[in-house]
């Protein structure tokens, strides 16, 4: 771990040092809305299109209390989980390695200066042109569950030390990907289109099933969004309908849901966007994941 702290071991990380990095204080009676008054200030200072914030001290904390719990256990934090480049280097820099599904993910780690003994190439069932490069570049640790598995690693990878695979009970909850990501990202969508029907308001914003919010169908992710702006005492509500931007009736992410009055322009936050939501996207309709910014942060 680089620096005198683990948090200035962060700010210093590949993916991170290069990029500015926004404080806000944390109340610790409101911690899980705590993002809301940088949001509300990011998305005054005229951005026009949905944003994430990353609170890297979120991610220091989290790792810290791992430490604690299993202090001879070593996180490998899982890449296709959230493959942002300011997470994994700041994972890097506390000390995680990396559990990596494919070529690509192990380009990403390594790009990041992690060393090839921090990452397990770990996909049960891998394309032998990827094994033939983790032999390139020195990854030497893998995953496996069946003999041909086996085969197929000693004939492109004659070196490569092997982990057995072993199904346990369904836990999608403990999982070191989603431990570290989930709780670190807090989404905001803005209304881009709006219809009154009677007491009925439906609202379109610009994320959806077929981008970030892909969580609801692939990971049972259930939506709870609430308006950015600071709420009116005793404001009414309505059953309200959330459509995602690209038309697509599959593109509904609540529905019967009571939300007081919005307005075109206006926002909607989204909690626990970390885990398996930006990396899953697709550029459905030529709605971009790329679109999406995101934010740097540390709360204190």
């Amino acid at each position: 771990m680089v620096g005198s702290s683990p948090m200035q071991a962060v700010l210093v990380a590949p993916g991170v040092k290069d990029k500015q990095v926004l404080p806000y204080k944390r109340d610790a009676l409101m911690e899980k809305h705590a993002a809301v008054s940088l949001m509300r200030s990011i998305a005054g200072s005229g951005v026009r299109s949905a944003f994430y914030v990353l609170d890297l001290a979120r991610v220091v904390d989290l790792y810290m209390r791992w430490r604690r719990a299993l202090p001879d256990v070593r996180a490998y934090y899982a890449v296709k989980c959230n493959p942002e480049p300011a997470l994994l280097g700041a994972l890097a820099a506390l000390g995680a390695g990396f559990d990596c599904a494919s070529r690509r993910e192990i380009e990403a780690v390594l790009a990041l200066g992690v060393e090839q003994g921090s990452i397990v190439y770990a996909n049960p069932c891998k394309p032998e042109e990827h094994i033939e490069y983790a032999a390139q570049v020195g990854v030497n640790l893998t995953t496996y569950d069946s003999e041909e598995e086996v085969a197929k690693v000693k004939r492109c990878h004659p070196g490569c030390e092997l982990i057995l695979r072993i199904k346990g009970p369904d836990n999608g909850d403990a999982k070191p990907g989603r431990y570290f990501a989930e709780t670190a990202f807090t989404l905001a969508a803005r209304v881009i289109g709006k219809r009154t029907r009677g007491e009925v308001r439906e609202y379109w914003i610009d994320d959806g099933l077929y981008g970030s919010l892909n969580c609801v169908l692939m990971d049972d992710y259930v939506p709870r969004p609430r308006p950015l702006a600071a709420p009116s005492t005793g404001e009414e509500t309505y059953t309200s309908t959330v459509f995602g931007p690209t038309g697509d009736s599959l593109d509904t992410v609540v529905t019967g849901y009571r939300l007081p009055e919005m307005s075109v322009g206006d926002w909607l936050v989204f909690d626990d966007m970390g885990a398996y939501s930006i990396g899953s996207g697709s550029h459905f309709n030529g709605f971009s994941m790329s679109d999406l910014t995101i934010f740097l942060a540390y709360s204190s």
